[in-house]
């Protein structure tokens, strides 16, 4: 390229654009910058939208003033790139802002707007309280868009109110009459504004009601009070109690929800008063009185778990709400208590045998609001005992009227012989006759107030069991006076000798008078007068040696041709009859001796010698009483020769094992009861204790004490045991349950009716035969002479009486110890099996009377039918 003309085309055109450019500036218009809108009002923390417009400008882009200070700020207001503008907070003393757009592309062009800040419009959010009570209190008005130029207005009314900032304002309302105001907040111009009303309440003086009024709380009991607050907001409450905030322990606390707490000692006096006052205004108070009374026991355990029965105990009840003056019962029975504490209490005292080991404890307070525990059942039981329940138990059915249960755990405490010991030592139970006018009756009273309570239970029961052998019915001698004394002939020689025995009852009035010994004289034929046999034939007959020879084990003895073998001949009667001569009735006291003495039952008859027989008399075994001799030396010598008869000692064995054990003892328990009579053992003959010992201890009568077998001896073997009689079904029933009788009590008449009036047998055979059979059976039963369809139906009606009225309301027993587990059928069928069958009820029987039970709902009723069906079974009228 040439040089030269690139040269002069640069400069060619650089001479053309300088004059296109100045050219151009000569014609181009001034940049103008239009705000919109041109003016506006906000009120405070309000925004709003400005436009800015450049003219003659391309650059549309502008920065934003207010009142010359770029984006403004918080006093004048904040603006942003885009032009939104937020008014301050407050306007403050501002009436105004200038809101400016200047061009970026000519910063000296500028566009303007005026904002007109106005007042805020105020809001009333809360009043702080929304209502008071008449009188002078301040009230906080909470809200928004409040200003110190603010106006209050009550009900359209200016009033006094103090600005505190822009979301606070005070006023104290003053009134005097309960009314409901309207509030509102006027803000002036500019932008003048009113608040929506609200509401304040002006109520009526604080209140405050409490409840209950009056009330009672036991130691360590909690009260609720409820104090209600009217007229005020503030609901809560001080709480006092007898002027302590709060209460202390000697008092009782009260917390700030007025949960009262009782003190756990009673205050001297016993009533504390119970204050509210409102925290809303002192004069608003009201105020209970509390009475505080002593707890309800509530009892949980002893300890021990198990006490043990003895005279001198000593054990712990554990439980709750105890105090010093608490009392305890044991069966109803007051026993000591000394306070431990409040969950405790030291019982000493008598730990009695009860029915089913079961005793029932009580405690009681006294005394402000005196009460007295729910019973709490604790088991008993004897301390190492020698012998189980069920051994002793079936021991004292033999020996005794019963088991009771004092009976039952004297003998595990003592074992068998221990027990046979402590009887023998025992002062027999006495028949007192108060006056001439008593009638056998009250003898027949004091027999069963005897059997159910005396001590001396086996001398009773022996005696009983002679009776039936030497008996003299009170058929013939109905005055208690006449028929005490051969009872008490009994009782003397029910443990003596059997000899001794005979000699007494000979002797007895009452005996001599049944069998016609009192005044029998001896032959006169020119006077007619012959002697009564009576006597002599029924105390060989009935009373010693029997009708036919016997052997030793009670089976009897038999000649060539099998047949019996008479014990006495009729002349063997004459010729005791004339040995038992010349007898008459003792003198009475301040009489003088005669041949026939008046009646007198006091004391052995007394030997009137002219009338005695002096002639020699032959007796048996050719003994040979020799002319001349005194009455009572024929009587000794001749009762001798009897008691000397090999026949005694089965005759009486037998009836005695019959009257205490078994129906039908084998051959050889009777031959070894025999030789212990007869003086084997080292006891002396006819001794009967050493006999009744015997019998009792023998392994026939102990086999089914429990279900192991002693040698070839079962337990189950269905020919031991015999039935109760009338009189022992009664008084073994009511010994186990524990029956208390009256002394005029009307049992006899029961017996009576099942067949056994006591002391009246229909004859000097006694009630029923030894040699009854069960019906059907080869098997001796002599109870069974007395049950018939008749009785039987009388049986189970003594037994409904005695449990529902208490045989007309002269026996009692308790039923509180069934009536703990009545409520189980089950449960409480296991207890009545326990009590009257020493836990030997069958399964199926359990069933049967459980179902019966469950078919009632009444506890009461459901242990009278659990003990009803139970004592009325077949099962339990026969002692096994």
């Amino acid at each position: 390229m040439n040089p030269h003309k690139f040269k002069l085309g640069l400069m060619l055109s650089l001479t053309i654009s300088g004059f296109l450019v100045s050219a151009f500036a000569q014609t181009t218009p001034t940049v103008q910058v239009t705000v919109s809108p041109a003016t506006a009002s906000l009120r405070p923390s309000a925004t709003k939208d400005f436009g800015a417009l450049v003219k003659n400008s391309t650059n549309q882009n502008v920065t934003w003033w207010i009142n010359d200070i770029a984006g403004g700020n918080a006093t004048v207001g904040t603006i942003n790139a885009d032009g939104l503008y937020t008014a301050p907070a407050s306007r403050g003393a501002l009436a105004s802002v200038t809101v400016a757009a200047k061009s970026v592309a000519a910063p000296t062009a500028s566009g303007t707007a005026v904002v007109t800040l106005l007042n805020p419009y105020p809001t009333i959010e809360a009043l702080t309280p929304s209502a008071v009570n008449v009188g002078s209190l301040p009230v906080t008005i909470s809200g928004k868009g409040f200003i110190p130029t603010s106006k209050l207005l009550i009900d359209g009314a200016p009033a006094n109110v103090t600005y505190v900032s822009p979301t606070e304002m005070r006023f104290t309302a003053t009134y005097s009459t309960p009314v409901k105001l309207g509030l509102v907040i006027m803000n002036p111009d500019p932008g003048a504004a009113a608040s929506y009303s609200k509401s304040l309440t002006i109520m009526p003086p604080v209140a405050l009601s409490l409840s209950p009024d009056t009330t009672n709380v036991r130691l360590f009991a909690t009260k609720k009070f409820t104090a209600t607050v009217s007229n005020s907001l503030n609901k809560t409450v001080v709480w006092t109690v007898n002027g302590v905030p709060g209460g202390n322990a000697a008092l009782g606390t009260i917390d700030a929800t007025g949960l009262y707490t009782a003190p756990t000692a009673l205050p001297n006096p016993n009533q504390v008063t119970i204050k509210a006052v409102a925290a809303a205004s002192a004069a608003a108070t009201d105020q209970s009185v509390a009475t505080i009374l002593n707890p309800i026991p509530v009892l949980e355990a002893t300890l021990p778990g198990v006490l043990p029965i003895r005279d001198a105990s000593t054990f712990v009840i554990t439980g709750t709400g105890f105090v010093p003056t608490s009392t305890a019962k044991l069966n109803n029975v007051v026993i000591g208590a000394t306070y431990l504490s409040p969950t405790q209490l030291r019982i000493t005292g008598n730990v009695p045998a009860t029915v089913a080991n079961m005793a029932l404890l009580t405690v009681s307070n006294p005394d402000p609001g005196k009460s007295t525990s729910k019973t709490l059942v604790a088991s008993t039981a004897v301390e190492n005992p020698r012998v189980t329940a069920l051994a002793a138990s079936r021991f004292l059915e033999q020996a005794s009227w019963g088991p009771s249960p004092a009976a039952i755990a004297r003998v595990q405490q003592l074992g068998f012989d221990g027990w046979l010991q402590e009887q023998k030592t025992i002062t027999p139970s006495d028949y007192v006759v108060a006056n001439m006018s008593q009638e056998v009756c009250d003898l027949q009273s004091q027999f069963f107030v005897n059997a159910l309570k005396g001590q001396d239970q086996l001398r009773q029961r022996m005696a009983f069991a002679l009776h039936q052998i030497w008996v003299v019915s009170a058929l013939k001698l109905n005055h208690a006076y006449e028929y005490a004394p051969y009872l008490r002939v009994l009782n003397k020689h029910a443990l003596g000798n059997y000899r001794a025995l005979m000699y007494d009852m000979t002797l007895n009035p009452a005996m001599g008078n049944y069998l016609d010994m009192v005044d029998n004289e001896k032959a006169d034929p020119a006077k007619k007068i012959a002697p009564n046999e009576n006597y002599a034939r029924e105390v060989l007959q009935l009373f010693t040696i029997g009708l036919v020879q016997l052997n030793p084990d009670g089976s009897p003895r038999r000649d060539a041709l099998g047949q019996t073998i008479p014990t006495y001949t009729q002349e063997d009667i004459i010729q005791f009859t004339n040995a038992f001569t010349g007898w008459t009735y003792p003198v009475k006291p301040g009489k003088i001796a005669k041949a026939h003495n008046p009646e007198f039952f006091d004391g052995p008859m007394a030997a009137w010698q002219p009338l005695h027989d002096t002639t020699a008399k032959t007796l048996f075994n050719g003994r040979i009483l020799p002319p001349g001799q005194t009455a009572d030396r024929d009587l000794n010598d001749a009762l001798d020769n009897i008691f000397d008869h090999p026949n005694v000692a089965p005759f009486v064995c037998l009836r005695l094992i019959q009257s205490l054990v078994t129906s039908n003892p084998s051959p050889s328990y009777v031959s070894r009861i025999v030789g212990t009579y007869n003086g084997r053992g080292g006891s002396a003959k006819g001794d009967l204790f050493a006999v009744v010992r015997a019998i009792l201890l023998d392994p026939e009568a102990r086999v089914g004490d429990s279900n192991v077998s002693i040698g070839a001896l079962r337990p189950d073997d269905p020919t031991r045991g015999k039935l109760r009689s009338p009189v022992l079904y009664l008084t073994n029933l009511l010994r186990t349950l524990d029956a208390t009788v009256v002394v005029d009590n009307p049992i006899e008449s029961f017996a009576s009716d099942m067949g056994q009036k006591p002391f009246y047998p229909a004859s000097v055979f006694s009630y029923y035969s030894p040699f009854s059979r069960v019906p059907q059976s080869p098997l001796a039963g002599p109870e069974f002479q007395l049950l018939t369809p008749t009785t039987a139906l009388t049986r189970v009606n003594m037994v409904y009486s005695l449990l529902v009225d208490g045989l007309e309301n002269e026996v009692k027993y308790s039923k509180a110890p069934f009536l703990q587990v009545a409520k189980d059928p089950a449960a409480l069928v296991e207890l009545v099996n326990k009590v009257l069958f020493y836990g030997r009820m069958p399964a199926e029987m359990k069933t049967s009377i459980a179902t019966a039970v469950a078919a009632d709902e009444d506890d009461n009723c459901r242990v009278e039918i659990a003990l009803y069906l139970a004592a009325t079974s077949g099962l339990y009228q026969v002692q096994n």
